[in-house]
């Protein structure tokens, strides 16, 4: 820190406890892509207070939920101590700074840092409607910001405010994964390319990825963009909805249900251009994940490579699933992919086991794209039993938020998803019976209650119901 930093930045001694809080919290939740944001943003918020209150918010949001990250009502986390009230105080402050300034250029690199601490902070408060509306404002000032740079530009990335809000940049297109898991942000008009999409050289940045990458950072960076492009601009839907979102961040979503024919053929169409990306992409990262494999027992800091590793190819293989089944509407496809499935089970025992708690939680928090959805999805959608039970069991034993996703909840859908497939398998042939399942929605309401959409064998008229039920994810009995 340069001479003088708690003085000028801090006017309260409480102030200084929350933000090396902050310090200690962002080195371990995998917001970051390097070093340089944990180190600069200290700086930056020197220059702007509300840098400074979202951190403070973020950190007293992440203090408020101890001892476990297990969801709260708002009484539950005023009586918690004085963590959640003092959080509340710095991120309205924060988003009042933000609003009330002036329109420039570095006001709205500004703002877009602290809109990375304000997705975090709502991931952490688990409002996922705050959460996703914080990253829509995000994409719209970066289109701004960004107009005709590309993402994969040449050149050293140096500890300017422009790496900082390109760090910001790259942050927010991976969490492209958890707004399309919620089937939102979806590209509005493919006829356009935005700034998360456009390259250097090439019209698309993921045609300008190489076809060797030289080590783990290089295959995270491009994953993003592949991961980012695939979700992004690829017809492919999830059946999780969330309650109070704006009309324009659900333009291009679709209900399951209302998919049309034509819909089926674009997917099949395009089918061989995403899987494509896919393939190269996992091509070029084969190498390095060989040789991270053969040695992550040499120490720590090998073991640590091979496990961020394990987590890519999870990612890869979650979304390889999702394309190559046609969003899981392609029954006999499901079936052949049941040994993806089978290292999807395995990639996330390994990661689940290396890494740590947060914060003074029991619970593990990260925002990187962690294993809580590629187990929600194993679960779910595989049609081995022995796999969907072994995913249901590890979402249970290890209590983590990746982001918005939530392993309780997730568990306590897995749990219902069990029941659902025994009573499913009643009646009907296997494209009947796949059809139902494929048909089942789950909801989010803006205060946290979560309801799901499903058939149901009604014995009174001998036939199935689409009802809805509420999901109980208070229960510690029912979710752990």
């Amino acid at each position: 820190m340069e001479p003088g930093y708690e003085t000028s930045l801090f006017s309260d001694p409480k102030e200084r406890v929350y933000f090396d809080f902050w310090l200690q919290l962002v080195a371990n939740i995998y917001l970051f892509p390097n070093d340089i944001m944990h180190r600069v943003v200290p700086q930056l918020a020197r220059q702007e207070p509300a840098i400074k209150h979202a951190a403070l918010a973020m950190a007293g949001m992440a203090r408020a939920l101890v001892p476990s990250l297990v969801h709260r009502s708002e009484k539950e986390l005023h009586n918690n101590g004085p963590h959640y009230e003092f959080a509340l105080q710095q991120y309205g402050r924060a988003i009042k700074l933000v609003r009330s300034s002036q329109p420039s250029s570095e006001n709205m690199l500004w703002a877009i840092v602290c809109c990375v601490l304000f997705v975090t902070f709502e991931c952490l408060h688990g409002d996922r409607t705050a959460a996703l509306s914080h990253v829509n404002h995000a994409y719209k000032m970066m289109e701004t910001y960004f107009n005709q740079r590309s993402l994969v530009e040449d050149g050293r990335v140096t500890e300017s405010i422009r790496a900082v809000c390109d760090d910001a940049a790259w942050i927010f297109q991976g969490l492209t994964i958890q707004a399309w898991s919620h089937n939102v942000l979806h590209s509005k008009d493919l006829s356009e390319i935005g700034w998360c999409c456009r390259g250097n050289k090439t019209s698309f940045a993921v045609d300008e990825m190489p076809s060797i990458f030289t080590d783990i950072q290089m295959a995270r960076r491009w994953w993003r963009v592949v991961q980012h492009h695939t979700c992004h601009r690829c017809p492919i839907y999830t059946e999780i909805y969330v309650d109070g979102l704006s009309k324009d961040m659900l333009v291009g979503s679709y209900v399951r249900p209302a998919l049309s024919p034509t819909h089926f053929e674009k997917l099949v169409a395009v089918l061989p251009e995403f899987l494509n990306h896919l393939r190269k992409w996992d091509t070029a990262f084969k190498a390095i994940y060989d040789e991270l494999q053969l040695h992550q027992h040499l120490n720590k800091a090998d073991h640590h490579c091979y496990v961020d590793a394990c987590n890519l190819r999870l990612q890869y293989l979650t979304l390889w699933n999702e394309v190559s089944s046609l969003s899981y509407t392609d029954i006999r496809m499901v079936i052949i992919l049941t040994p993806s499935f089978r290292e999807m089970v395995q990639l996330s025992r390994t990661i689940l086991r290396a890494q740590s708690n947060c914060g003074g939680c029991s619970d593990t928090f990260s925002m990187d794209n962690g294993p809580t959805w590629p187990l929600l999805v194993t679960a779910c959608r595989c049609r081995d039993a022995n796999l969907r039970q072994e995913a249901t069991e590890l979402l249970g034993k290890h209590h983590r938020r990746d982001g918005l996703w939530d392993s309780r909840i997730f568990h306590g859908v897995a749990k219902r998803n069990m029941e659902i497939e025994l009573e499913n398998f009643m009646t009907g042939d296997e494209d009947e019976q796949w059809s139902r399942m494929t048909r089942r929605e789950l909801r989010f309401s803006r205060d946290g209650e979560v309801t799901g959409r499903l058939f149901k064998w009604d014995p009174n008229s001998s036939q199935w119901l689409h009802v809805e039920e509420p999901l109980d994810t208070t229960s510690d009995a029912n979710l752990s």
